[in-house]
């Protein structure tokens, strides 16, 4: 059996020479190719997003009644229903769509932005700035969607209160069981 000797191998090994497949110039292109992909991603997540949401809104607008599930719960509570409580849930639920929508499609046009910003051929210190910028932009976006759910729920359970203190409503077991 042939001496099997590891420091003759790793010096062979190092000796030996090597053809880059890549030059820097071509592997700096594939990350920002790479970059831009995620970012476009990113975007076109963003308007499927848009789309989604506003092609709801018209639905309802026009088509569905969606004051129904919240007034049956208000009943539940002993509200009675009145025209004026419809109106009020009404105009509250329409201007809570219209500023998640207008919140939406700002944040659309903010990720197009950033999006035409970042250039394949910029030097690499830029683009990693403005993937950063984009990244920023992404996480105002998901803290605005959270600021917006905290604060359409306590719009909503002020109504809700606001409605119960009007018709004198006092809720003497503060558990609701729902049969």
């Amino acid at each position: 059996m042939p001496d099997f000797d590891l420091d003759n191998f790793k010096k062979t090994w190092q000796e030996q020479n090597i053809q880059p497949k890549y030059n820097s110039t071509e592997i700096e292109a594939m990350l920002n190719k790479s970059s831009r992909n995620y970012v476009k991603y990113i975007l076109w997540i963003c308007i499927a997003e848009f789309s989604v949401f506003f092609c709801l809104n018209l639905y309802y607008a026009f088509i569905g009644n969606d004051n129904n599930s919240f007034i049956r719960i208000m009943e539940k509570l002993g509200v009675k229903n009145t025209t004026s409580l419809e109106n009020g849930f009404s105009n509250l639920f329409l201007s809570m769509k219209i500023i998640s929508l207008v919140l939406t499609a700002f944040f659309v046009l903010k990720f197009f932005q950033n999006y035409r910003r970042i250039n394949i051929e910029s030097n690499l210190k830029k683009l990693i700035l403005q993937i950063i910028s984009f990244k920023k932009t992404v996480n105002l976006f998901i803290l605005t969607n959270i600021i917006l759910i905290i604060l359409f729920t306590i719009v909503l359970t002020a109504f809700t209160f606001k409605i119960l203190s009007q018709q004198n409503i006092h809720l003497n077991n503060p558990t609701l069981v729902v049969p």
